[in-house]
């Protein structure tokens, strides 16, 4: 330390990431498929047609954001008339 002033090429920032936590919660057209019951082939031609889930390309990857995949379902609730 000079003058008060650290010497910042020494100082390095570790960031610690939760791998369990980071991969729960982008899953893969299969896991959605596990969890969801929602067929790969389905999530497939959603995405062709611009439907479904939002989703992530990570180069050929398709990843979905498991609170995506809950939003999107809450938000297609179709009340019926014996409810209402």
């Amino acid at each position: 330390m000079e003058n008060g002033n650290f010497n910042c090429r020494y100082r390095k920032k570790i960031i610690v990431v939760d791998q369990d936590k980071l991969e729960s919660e982008l899953l893969t057209p299969k896991e959605v498929q596990t969890l969801f019951k929602i067929k790969t082939g389905t999530l497939a031609n959603w995405r062709s047609q611009g439907k479904g889930p939002q989703y992530h390309k990570i180069g050929r990857t398709v990843r979905y954001k498991r609170s995506d995949v809950e939003e999107w379902i809450e938000s297609n609730l179709v009340l019926t008339t014996d409810i209402i």
